[in-house]
């Protein structure tokens, strides 16, 4: 006799939850992606706000940019020095250090 279980691989591991994807969102209705004969939600704010060209605000209305992503490696290195410290591991950061990444 056969288990069906998902470690079996006889039934997926969502349908064995109920059949629930918790990495895939609520859907979404046709009706409430917007559209562009859709009125506007900001009367009062110039469409070109927030570009650098014509008129109305520029960059500046969108406020202060968000940091740059960190450099993938530097990530890295910082996870596996969390993970297990090492001197290997404390030089090649202090060299992401002396070439600025």
């Amino acid at each position: 006799m056969s288990m069906n279980t998902a470690a079996s691989g006889g039934m997926s591991a969502s349908m064995s939850h109920g059949g629930t994807n918790p990495m895939q969102g609520p859907m979404i209705g046709a009706d409430e992606v917007p559209n562009l004969s859709d009125p506007t939600m900001r009367p009062g704010e110039n469409v070109m706000t927030g570009v650098n060209v014509g008129p109305g605000l520029g960059r500046e209305a969108l406020g202060p940019m968000p940091p740059a992503p960190a450099d993938p490696v530097r990530q890295v290195l910082e996870a596996l020095m969390l993970m297990s410290p090492n001197p290997d591991l404390a030089r090649a950061m202090q060299r992401l250090e002396l070439e600025g990444r």
